[in-house]
């Protein structure tokens, strides 16, 4: 098994995760609903850092070194 630094995984996919939580949300809420997209990831980064350990093991075959 391998192990991720979900901080840094988090970091380096920011913009791509932010836009991902963006369209779930949009399509999961009623399209009158506003909010803050970037508050909405922060408050994700948050959970994320609260949840997950700092390094976290996943399967060998989710992880391929260049």
């Amino acid at each position: 098994m391998a192990r991720v630094k979900m901080e840094k995984i988090v970091d380096h996919l920011g913009s791509k995760i932010r836009n991902a939580l963006d369209d779930a949300t949009r399509h999961t809420l009623d399209p009158e609903v506003n909010y803050d997209v970037h508050a909405l990831y922060r408050n994700f980064v948050r959970a994320v850092s609260r949840k997950c350990n700092n390094w976290e093991t996943v399967p060998d075959s989710a992880v391929e070194k260049n």
